[in-house]
């Protein structure tokens, strides 16, 4: 019998199948290889590709080393927030690791409060101090005073997110600690990520008795009182405090300071609610832990504008009365 080569001398020059098979899968891999790194991440998941989620992963860490090496990413970092704040998707990832190691084994203990009572603990979520650190247009010299500060989540936030001095004041013991250990791993997380906060402070206290409040007041660009449990009397003895806000400073809050139905008047003209004006606005869903509607709460700007031109026109008035 005549051998293979014999009656197939065709076979011995051209390739076979298999050479074919493997020569256009090897051309294909080069030309998926090619694509950017991320592209080919999402190309081996979509088509359950193996072998190229390999070579893209050794791709992505001799890239990561060498930007590493070549000091590219340590660069990038520490010019994080000179200009435009600390890109969003970093402050989050920092935070949410420093309520994980901090404060999420401990969140049972949150539970342990008096119903219907001043201390009622619930918290403003990152999206609303994002929304108000925008309208308060808090930056690097700026100062934010957290009154009722919880966990110390806002405190942590506003430091990353703006590079303000942040300060929170807690009455209940069990926030107020976590707040100390959240504050402690987030300077921990920060020299981690090569990045600069602002300074943070946080104090276990009543607030309408803490002269560290009253003298963080003073400066304070942008205050923030989670009133909304808050008694009626509880308010009129914070709103006094807001005697001793700068011009121009924002109070932001879940209740309003400022009755419906006032009147500046020489009756009121000391009333806190005089220096105050007052607008309503709507946080989205997602912004407060305890409903996941929206709802309403107010800006309030210092404004001794009118109260200074009342007096002054009282003042006429009595030395041209006779």
């Amino acid at each position: 019998m005549p051998s293979v080569e014999q009656t197939s001398p065709s076979r011995a020059s051209t390739p076979s199948r298999v050479d074919q098979a493997s020569s256009m899968s090897m051309s294909q891999s080069e030309d998926l290889d090619a694509d950017p790194i991320l592209r080919s991440f999402t190309k081996a998941r979509n088509r359950r590709h193996g072998p190229l989620f390999v070579r893209a992963v050794h791709r992505f860490n001799a890239t990561l080393r060498k930007m590493k090496d070549e000091g590219v990413i340590e660069q990038h970092l520490q010019s994080l927030g000179e200009r435009e704040g600390v890109p969003e998707t970093v402050w989050r990832t920092i935070q949410d690791q420093v309520y994980a190691r901090a404060a999420a084994p401990h969140v049972e203990k949150l539970k342990q409060y008096e119903a219907f009572s001043d201390n009622v603990y619930g918290e403003m979520l990152p999206p609303f101090l994002s929304e108000i650190c925008r309208l308060a247009q808090l930056g690097p010299e700026s100062v934010l005073v957290d009154l009722g500060s919880g966990i110390g989540n806002l405190v942590v936030q506003a430091a990353i997110q703006t590079g303000c001095r942040a300060y929170g004041c807690e009455y209940m013991p069990v926030p107020a600690k976590l707040a100390a250990a959240q504050l402690q791993e987030a300077r921990a997380r920060w020299n981690l990520w090569h990045l600069r906060g602002g300074p943070m402070e946080t104090w276990c206290a009543d607030f309408t008795e803490s002269e560290h409040v009253r003298v963080a007041l003073r400066d304070a660009d942008l205050v923030v009182a989670n009133n909304y449990a808050f008694r009626p009397e509880t308010n009129d003895t914070l709103s006094l405090l807001f005697l001793d806000l700068k011009d121009g400073a924002m109070v932001v809050s879940l209740r309003s300071f400022v009755p419906h139905d006032f009147r500046l008047t020489e009756r009121t003209l000391s009333s806190p609610a005089a220096i105050l004006r007052v607008e309503e606005r709507t946080y989205t869903p997602g912004c407060v832990s305890w409903t996941g509607g929206s709802g309403k709460f107010y800006v309030h700007t210092v404004d001794r504008s009118k109260v200074h031109a009342y007096a002054a026109a009282l003042e006429k008035q009595s030395r041209t009365t006779p």
